[in-house]
């Protein structure tokens, strides 16, 4: 079977008002990134967040996980970053690269579980 790609306008996603896209120019990059590292780091709460965006942006989650041009769980790693600290995708992605590898699977393994999981709770949905 195949997954049936939901479209949304991009005004009308969860994610276009909120941190995940907004410029970090003028940031306190450093201090954002260690935010972020820290945040990351710890697999418990950056697991709830990502528990959050699935709850608290619908319409961002069926765009996203139901494309196959999307990294999923880069995007709700992302997404959980933005929810949790307010902090931009391209702090994220910078932040990423100073986890540890431990550290990195782990969330890998918390994002993959909660993506396989909303796919199994939209299976009706998005499968055509």
């Amino acid at each position: 079977m195949r997954i049936k790609r939901i479209y949304h306008h991009f005004s009308k996603c969860e994610e276009y008002n909120g941190a995940m896209w907004k410029s970090s120019l003028g940031m306190d990059k450093p201090a954002m990134t260690e935010k972020a590292i820290l945040f990351m780091s710890d697999c418990d709460i950056f697991e709830a967040h990502m528990m959050l965006v699935v709850s608290e942006w619908p319409l961002s989650c069926e765009a996203n996980f139901t494309s196959n041009g999307i990294n999923k769980i880069a995007w709700l790693g992302q997404a959980a970053c933005a929810i949790g600290i307010n902090c931009p995708e391209d702090i994220v992605k910078s932040a990423w690269g100073s986890l540890t590898d431990f550290q990195r699977n782990n969330a890998n393994l918390a994002a993959s579980k909660i993506v396989k999981k909303w796919v199994n709770d939209h299976l009706e949905k998005i499968y055509a």
